[in-house]
């Protein structure tokens, strides 16, 4: 996250900069690339986050571990309580 805001700061100040050393505008554009870097800023940590909300929460679905344990008599039992004395079931 660190390397979106310092990358997105210093494309601004660049263009900043052009506008005050080398525009020949009349009107200082200064306060529209602060908007534009708060815009941009939050348009980029926005869509990282949403962009990882499906990731997450398919990670956290996945989390839980299911078995099917199949047997006769006794040893099913055994497996099960070893299997979730492993996992902290």
């Amino acid at each position: 996250m660190l390397t979106v805001v310092s990358g997105l700061t210093m494309s601004v100040a660049v263009v900043v900069l052009f506008d005050r050393f080398m525009s020949t505008s009349e009107v200082p554009l200064s306060t529209t690339f602060a908007i534009f870097w708060a815009l941009a800023l939050l348009y980029a940590i926005g869509s990282r986050f949403f962009d990882a909300l499906p990731v997450r929460a398919y990670a956290e679905r996945q989390a839980a571990l299911r078995v099917a344990i199949y047997g006769r008599g006794s040893s099913p039992v055994r497996a099960c309580r070893r299997t979730a004395g492993r996992t902290g079931l």
